[in-house]
């Protein structure tokens, strides 16, 4: 994946360096560090989707939790 991304990257930062002058070993390094951001933040979205998923299952379990108490309250004063 960080090779995918670097591969988006390298023609716009090819571009940035033919317009700045900024080339090798630095460009790389730019490259590399811009996906490791990117990568990073593709990490921290998927995260966060997973925290926001949790908080909807523990939602659907209290919800459940509660309809459970509810009718074993209904069958104890039935009996």
């Amino acid at each position: 994946m960080k090779r995918q991304i670097a591969v988006i990257l390298l023609t716009p930062l090819t571009l940035a360096a033919a317009s700045t002058g900024v080339w090798g070993e630095d460009l790389f390094y730019r490259t590399e560090q811009i996906a490791q951001q990117k990568a990073l933040q593709l990490r921290i979205d998927d995260m966060q989707q997973g925290r926001e998923r949790q908080q909807q299952l523990l939602q659907r379990l209290d919800d459940l939790t509660a309809r459970v108490d509810a009718l074993e309250r209904q069958l104890q004063h039935a009996r």
